[in-house]
Parts: C-alpha cells; sequence; structure tokens
C-alpha cells in the first residue's frame, strides 16, 4: 500500500480531486448510482426487516464499511439515501485527507486501517456491505488474494462486497502518435518498474473469478468505459478533466520517488502536465480512455 503515488500533490488539491471525482465522474458514469441496485435493495431490505425486529433493538438497522475511504466523501453520499441511525465507517492507513467530523454526518465515523493487514477481531463478521475503490496503484501483483481475504473477514454472512477499480491494460491516449499517449504509457512504464504487474496478474480484469475462488460467490463485473462518453454534452469535459487531475498528481509521485525517465524535476511533471490540460481540455486535439470496473460478490450465507 507504501506504493501509492498519488499523495504527493498539494493535500487541499488531492482531497479536492478525490471529492470532484467522486461527485463529476464515478457515480456518473454508472449510471448515477452510489452501490449497484441490487446492492442498495439488499440494503433497504435489511434496514426494513431489522427496524422491526425486536432483536434489533437499539442497534444500527444497517452496517457498512469502506475501505480506502480516503476523504470519507462515498460514505457521506451514502448516508442520505440510509436511516441516520446506520453505521457508517470508513476505513485508510492515511488520515490526513479524513473530511473533519463537522463535515459529515454523525454517523460516518473515520478511522485508521490498513486493507494489506488483518482487521481487528471486534470488526470483523460486522458488516452488511464492504466497499473499496481505487487501490490499484498501490497494489502489487501479490496483494490482492490477501486483501481480498482481508475484506471478506469484515462481512456478515450473505453479506455483499463491491470492488471499484480503474485498469491500467486499458489507460490509452488516442491519438497514439500523440504526446498525450506518450505521457500515459510512460505512466504505465513507471508502474510497471515498481513491480506493479506480473505474473499474469490483470486486476481488476478477472478480479470476479479472484473473489470466487477465495471464499466469495456470485462475483459478477461491470465495466464502464470513459470512451464511451467521448460524445456526451457533459461527461466528456468532466472525464477528460479527471484524467487531467490523475497525470497532474502521478507525474508528481514520479518525482518524489526519484524521478523517472525524462520527469525528474518538478518543473518536468508540470511541463507535461500542463501540455496534457492543452490536448484534453484547452484545444481538444487528444482524448484519454480509462475503463472502470465494479466488482460485486457475496460473502456465503
Amino acid at each position: 500500500m507504501s506504493l501509492y503515488p498519488l499523495n504527493h500533490s498539494e493535500l487541499s488539491s488531492e482531497i479536492e480531486r478525490l471529492e470532484w471525482n467522486h461527485h463529476n465522474v464515478f457515480v456518473p458514469i454508472t449510471g448515477n448510482t452510489v452501490v449497484a441496485p441490487e446492492v442498495d435493495a439488499y440494503l433497504q431490505s435489511l434496514v426494513k426487516a431489522r427496524e422491526a425486529d425486536p432483536a434489533f433493538a437499539g442497534q444500527p438497522p444497517v452496517s457498512i464499511a469502506d475501505v480506502g475511504t480516503g476523504t470519507g466523501i462515498w460514505l457521506v453520499d451514502l448516508a442520505s439515501l440510509l436511516p441516520p441511525t446506520a453505521r457508517l465507517d470508513g476505513y485508510d492507513f492515511n488520515t490526513s485527507k479524513f473530511r473533519p467530523a463537522a463535515s459529515r454526518p454523525p454517523n460516518v465515523q473515520l478511522l485508521e486501517s490498513n486493507a494489506a493487514e488483518p482487521f481487528p477481531a471486534e470488526i470483523q463478521g460486522t458488516y452488511d456491505l464492504v466497499h473499496v475503490r481505487l487501490l490499484v496503484l498501490g497494489l502489487k501483483p501479490s496483494d490482492w488474494q490477501p486483501i481480498a481475504a482481508n475484506l471478506r473477514t469484515l462481512l456478515r454472512p450473505g453479506g455483499y462486497l463491491v470492488w471499484e477499480e480503474i485498469d491500467v491494460y486499458h489507460f490509452e491516449g488516442f491519438p497514439a502518435d500523440s504526446e498525450l499517449a506518450d505521457t500515459m504509457n510512460q505512466m504505465l512504464r513507471f508502474h510497471k518498474s515498481r513491480g506493479q504487474e506480473g505474473g499474469g496478474v490483470t486486476y481488476p480484469i478477472g478480479l470476479d473469478k479472484l473473489l470466487d475462488d477465495n471464499g466469495f460467490e456470485g462475483a459478477r463485473q461491470e465495466v464502464f468505459k470513459t470512451s464511451d462518453f467521448w460524445e456526451h454534452p457533459t461527461l466528456r469535459g468532466t472525464t477528460m478533466t479527471s484524467l487531467y487531475t490523475i497525470i497532474s498528481s502521478y507525474l508528481q509521485g514520479m518525482v518524489h520517488t526519484g524521478g523517472f525517465e525524462d520527469v525528474k524535476t518538478k518543473e518536468d511533471a508540470v511541463r507535461k502536465t500542463s501540455a496534457a490540460k492543452v490536448a484534453l481540455l484547452d484545444e481538444k486535439t487528444a482524448k484519454g480512455n480509462f475503463w472502470y470496473w465494479r466488482t460485486t460478490a457475496r460473502k456465503p450465507l
């Protein structure tokens, strides 16, 4: 998890990037859903049943964990869909981006924890839904299976895991001979140089099979491609803005780790970032594509 390269821009800029992308990219491209409809229906059915069950008197009608929570924005959004008595806990090993208590609902707690390590025994088996988003840039090929196993321990029987990721195998700039494409390919070479590819691992592609092979059932995947929105009146602009912010933060991460190829100084990163902005947003001479995967699975009853 310490490999994550997007923590090296100004803290305020990184917080803004995470929250802006949630509202303007990830929710809209998935059909304006915070959770998949089947998972939302499951949560609402639990709320209805438990509010009528004396055995749950004084207990949360539903309990949800968000792992790799960042600012906690996903939980803040989800809170509006659930009763204020719902238990909503966010976990992250980096607490610097946590929203202050005053800017989140009182039932949203943000706590320090690392998904690469076993979760405390007292929270294992207590959640109806575990949500994970955008860990891919911090993971090595050998990390995925043990993290999946750790996430499974959090769930009650029948509970859902929803894991959302961008895959690096469909991270492309167009035209193929453009400076934007060269920069995006350079980012992928840097990713590979850090030992984050190999061994036939292509996750999140195939993450459904990994989950089914490791104690989950009914795993399935949906993929949302930003290229499908290139002609959309608003989402073309928001997805390309998102890509620009990723490039900006990632190139600064390259510099922070000692530099890579021709990106050795902050000035190098700024130069390439500025060129990407011109191509993507100002002159619109290039486009970028990335695929956003939503993998859903359940812990058996």
